[in-house]
């Protein structure tokens, strides 16, 4: 699918309402009529942001279950009443083959029908929703003019409410055709036009929108990046993913996976990674640099190119959260994954190839939020949209699609015995923490997209020695890997018939930690919101995850390692970490209701009163840690202590009586990251 060209989809409107004079006696009721469109208009521009361009998705018949991947629209959290509707989502069920079907909720910006009355129900338009709203909630808000009567008005209807909105260059127009007859004493007019505008650049939010759309239904980034972590996160090691391709010589594997552990590894990647994605020449946009050219190669096809320079004022979001559930399926016939076994004839009897080659099924929504600092004088705009990636067989899903499953892959010529014609490559491998013979270690090679198993080291005269011909190239890669220890690579070029001699390598071995977290309180003074220095535990209906990710020397396998711990749970939870530099991550959640109340708030010296409907959150996002400055843990630290303790924010809006919390409380649940760089001495974990 090809979505239409950008000036077929966003013309420019230039209308302008008629200003009708009234007599200054009666312009109070034209004031209170306009702040009502305004404050209703207001109203239906934000749904419109929070739901993926509807004021309510039920009227489209956009359905949606606890299963975002058989849905329409994604349950932004459990049991919430916020659901955003899918712009690209596989249609066909989970298990379609052949003839998959995809569909689009994305509404339109801009009503075929220049006027409002013109505009059917069945009309999605964003236009046209936002007409419908006002036409229907108005006079909620004009309360038949009540608060007029002790001052003398008396307001006649003289016609129904017709409203016409149109999408402008930098705002939105909401046009009221109302007509009334207004008296006050002797002073008698009719009126029936009033209007607003409403701040928000909604051609432009929608405009970038419209381009991530476009660039997921014909370049799949989601499934690339997708298919590119599964890669960095497998190995044959069931403290990781499921390899997508590897082999080793080995009678009975073993390493095995169950689907269960595999699925929630794969969600616990999803949600650290998904927000890593980002979109070039926006507000939010940070270029990464890293030494690690492979590093650098991974983090740049996370970046989403240029749309040009008309959306630097905005920024864009994507996000997967953990309970979302997806849809996980892998070439195995029970709950156990395990490697396809063969025999070879070129081995001594008695040795068997294992191959690790898994295919998957993938299906996630990803929430992307566009972002508008400037709307509303300041005060900010978010329009939230839902995109939906599928993998089948490794590879992004098409209307084409054929299930493979069962298909073997042609045996690679780089890979064959008889081909391997380089002199004798001597390899010595040790473990970096004893100096000891470290034997076991596999070896890869790999020369572009060409990858093969070369052997692995056996004790030879207290030496774990490998000693091997490798198939030739220029500027491959070599690789080794242990279970149990970090991987490392290095370029390596092949010559016929040269020897070659490695310097010993050695590789760091993994240690498992046990980990407690606890939580500093950012709490509510009359000198606004500081830190309490005080560690607590976590109450019984508090959960956070933590995620590490290291930052390693050039050629070291990338590591990240993520745990659960809650405030009910027995024991500590145990994490697997190795010496070395780490970026720490916690999100903190309160599984219980956290309302903020309805506030009644001075907004804008023309239109100074709001009313701040209320928000409910349940779960509460209510708090965590963000350390992008690294830190260390050599070896002596993670050898000699037994427990790490770390400190979470905790945003304490829950220790604030209901009727204190003011909407504004809600600006500190932003600033992990700034209260994580300003307490850092305070938030360091301990090693015990």
């Amino acid at each position: 699918m090809v979505l239409n060209n950008l000036n077929d989809v966003f013309e420019v409107d230039t209308f302008k309402p008629i200003i009708e004079k009234i007599p200054t006696e009666l312009y109070p009721i034209k004031v209170f009529i306009e702040q009502c469109i305004d404050k209703t208009a207001t109203d239906a521009v934000v749904l419109i942001g929070e739901s993926g361009g509807y004021t309510d998705i039920s009227q489209f018949g956009i359905t949606h279950t606890a299963d975002p991947t058989s849905s329409m629209a994604v349950e932004f959290s459990p049991e919430s009443s916020l659901n955003v509707a899918y712009w690209w989502y596989l249609k066909s069920s989970n298990d379609c083959s052949g003839n998959c079907e995809f569909s689009s909720e994305m509404p339109d910006l801009k009503s075929e029908y220049k006027k409002g009355e013109e505009r059917s129900p069945m009309d999605s338009s964003i236009e046209a929703q936002i007409d419908r709203y006002v036409n229907f909630n108005l006079n909620e808000c004009l309360n038949d003019f009540r608060d007029f009567e002790d001052q003398g008005f008396e307001v006649r209807e003289s016609g129904k409410i017709t409203t016409t909105t149109t999408v402008m260059e930098n705002d939105v127009l909401v046009s009221v055709d109302y007509p009334l007859e207004i008296i006050k004493g002797k002073i008698k007019s009719r009126a029936s036009g009033f209007f607003t505008t409403v701040p928000v650049n909604l051609k432009n939010v929608y405009e970038l929108a419209f381009m991530i759309t476009s660039d997921e239904i014909n370049y799949h980034f989601l499934e690339l990046n997708t298919l590119n972590l599964i890669a960095g996160f497998s190995d044959i090691d069931n403290e990781k993913l499921p390899p997508m391709a590897g082999s080793e010589f080995e009678l009975i594997s073993p390493v095995y996976w169950t689907k269960p552990d595999v699925k929630t590894k794969l969600e616990a990647m999803l949600m650290s990674y998904v927000p890593l994605l980002q979109v070039e020449d926006t507000l939010n946009y940070k270029k990464r640099m890293f030494d690690d050219s492979i590093k650098q190669r991974v983090y740049s096809q996370m970046d989403i190119p240029s749309y040009g320079n008309s959306y630097k004022k905005l920024g864009a979001d994507f996000v997967y959260l953990g309970w979302w559930p997806i849809y996980f399926d892998i070439n195995t016939k029970s709950g156990i994954i395990m490697p396809e076994s063969a025999s070879t004839n070129i081995l001594p009897l008695g040795i068997g190839i294992q191959r690790y080659d898994f295919l998957y099924d993938i299906s996630y929504p990803v929430v992307i939020t566009i972002n508008s600092a400037e709307s509303f004088y300041g005060k900010g705009y978010s329009f939230r949209f839902a995109l939906e990636a599928n993998i089948r067989n490794n590879e992004a899903i098409n209307s084409s699609f054929v299930s493979l499953k069962g298909k073997s892959d042609e045996t690679s010529m780089f890979c064959d015995i008889n081909k391997r014609n380089s002199g004798n490559i001597k390899i010595t491998i040790a473990d970096a923490q004893t100096n000891q013979a470290l034997d076991g270690v596999m070896i890869y090679y790999s020369c572009g997209s060409e990858s093969c198993f070369i052997g692995e080291t056996k004790m030879k005269e207290n030496n774990a020695v490998l000693e091997i011909k490798f198939p030739i190239c220029a500027g491959g890669t070599i690789t080794f890997t242990k279970p149990d220890f970090l991987g490392y690579s290095e370029f390596l070029s092949t010559e016929v018939d040269k020897d070659i001699n490695l310097p010993l390598t050695k590789l760091e071995p993994f240690v498992y930690k046990n980990i407690e977290i606890k939580k500093k309180k950012i709490v509510k003074g009359d000198d606004g919101w500081t830190l309490n220095n005080n560690a607590l535990e976590l109450s019984g209906n508090e959960q956070a995850i933590i995620t590490l990710e290291r930052i390693g020397k050039k050629g070291d396998e990338e590591f990240s390692a993520a745990a659960e711990y809650t405030g009910s749970q027995n024991e500590l939870s145990e994490l697997r970490i190795v010496p070395g530099k780490y970026k720490v991550n916690i999100q903190l959640i309160l599984n219980e209701k956290i309302v903020i109340p309805e506030e009644t708030k001075m907004l804008l010296l023309v239109f100074p009163i709001a009313t701040l409907p209320e928000i409910e959150f349940n779960p509460f996002p209510a708090g965590g840690l963000a350390f992008d400055e690294t830190i260390a843990w050599d070896a002596g630290n993670i050898i000699n202590y037994d427990n790490i303790e770390f400190y979470s924010l905790y945003i304490d809006i829950p220790g604030i009586p209901e009727s204190e919390r003011k909407h504004d409380d809600i600006d500190e649940m932003n600033k992990i990251e700034e209260y994580s760089k300003n307490y850092r001495a305070s938030l360091e974990p301990v090693l015990r």
